[in-house]
């Protein structure tokens, strides 16, 4: 996608924007005015937020709203006294649950796998219904449910032809500098966007391997993460339910690939931005008893799309710049794979009535 790491000038001139270490200081500025903004709108009232859903600490696929106290409190081990935060009390519980700015999101990761009372607990990244998140589907109009048919086949990938042919030109002496430069300046800013700096080291590093992101802590420390798994999750659930008869075993996959954007994040919506993802599934049923063992997919190209551009911190940067080193052989794009292999079992209806219905991580699959 064309979206990365927005970087900034250098001694050599180019045309990336302002230096990384002034942008660590503005993001730092940001977020101490985000949490100016959120203390003085928390204190008056108690925001009532969902559990998420599949929990895996409850098991239950359709949750019961919580309020912020119990819900962090249950998954992060956070103890808010009365359910209400308070300026200075609370403010280092609230920077590790990781409500401040992307540069917290690798202690957010850190407090939900302290919190786990499993290992093999799944725990996605909470939704306030009382705050309005920016969408992160890509289609046009509502969210739409996936479809599956029978079959283990993968949907077709969407086009994505990037910047053009690998090593087509010749490399300049300019353009192996301004890699140097950029390369040198990654170290400022690792700390805040840690997954856009290894993707954009990984094109530098010009190998056109393909990089195998973690898809279980997208869907745990992202809202795009969680409502692409939910999405799939609750659409194949009902898929199995409505075809499968007893003893029988079935196999099916989406017909096409979901497509997701990392909206509000700026860490990955500089690494990959926006992603493509499905799910495979084979589903048993025995009696009333049913088994799912379930894949959840992504991918994605990072490459530089010739004739677009992005803006970095206000100033307007082409892909055909970026894209140049991957024409000229001094970088390579490479495809993005995330696979999230999990087990649910439950009993007749998975939305009925005093269902539990449980989910575990398949390590042993994780890819």
């Amino acid at each position: 996608m064309r979206l990365r790491l927005r970087i900034g000038p250098n001694a050599f001139g180019n045309a990336l924007g302002s230096t990384l270490v002034e942008a660590g200081k503005d993001a730092a500025r940001r977020a101490q005015i985000e949490a100016d903004q959120m203390r003085a709108g928390q204190e008056e009232a108690q925001i009532e937020k969902e559990v998420w859903e599949a929990s895996s600490s409850q098991n239950y696929l359709v949750p019961k709203p919580r309020s912020l106290a119990e819900a962090y409190a249950a998954t992060y081990g956070l103890q808010l006294t009365d359910g209400v935060y308070h300026p200075g009390t609370d403010d280092a519980d609230y920077l590790d649950a990781g409500f401040i700015g992307d540069y917290k999101k690798k202690s957010l990761w850190e407090q939900v796998n302290k919190s786990r009372v499993r290992p093999d607990e799944l725990i996605p990244y909470p939704k306030d219904y009382n705050v309005k998140e920016p969408k992160n589907w890509v289609a046009k109009g509502e969210e739409v449910d996936p479809v599956f048919r029978i079959g283990a086949s993968d949907p077709p990938r969407r086009p994505d032809i990037g910047s053009g042919t690998w090593k087509s030109e010749d490399a300049t002496l300019v353009s192996r500098m301004e890699k140097q430069s950029i390369l040198s300046s990654l170290n400022g800013v690792e700390v805040i966007w840690p997954d856009a700096v290894a993707h954009l080291r990984h094109y530098f590093e010009n190998t056109g391997e393909p990089l195998t992101v973690n898809l279980q802590r997208i869907v745990e420390t992202t809202p795009a993460g969680r409502d692409f798994y939910i999405n799939q999750r609750n659409a194949a659930l009902s898929f199995a339910q409505d075809n499968l008869r007893d003893g029988e075993t079935i196999t099916f996959t989406s017909t096409a690939m979901e497509q997701r954007r990392f909206s509000g994040d700026e860490n990955w919506i500089r690494a990959i931005g926006t992603f493509s993802g499905w799910s495979t599934a084979t589903a048993t049923r025995s009696g009333n008893d049913y088994s799912m063992s379930f894949d959840l997919k992504i991918y994605d190209k990072y490459n530089w799309n010739s004739g677009q551009s992005f803006d970095s911190f206000g100033k307007d940067i082409s892909d055909d710049f970026m894209g140049k080193f991957h024409k000229q052989g001094v970088a390579r794009e490479y495809e993005v794979f995330g696979n999230l292999p999990l087990k649910f079992t439950w009993k007749g209806n998975p939305y009925g009535d005093n269902v539990t219905t449980a989910v575990r991580i398949q390590k042993n699959g994780l890819k």
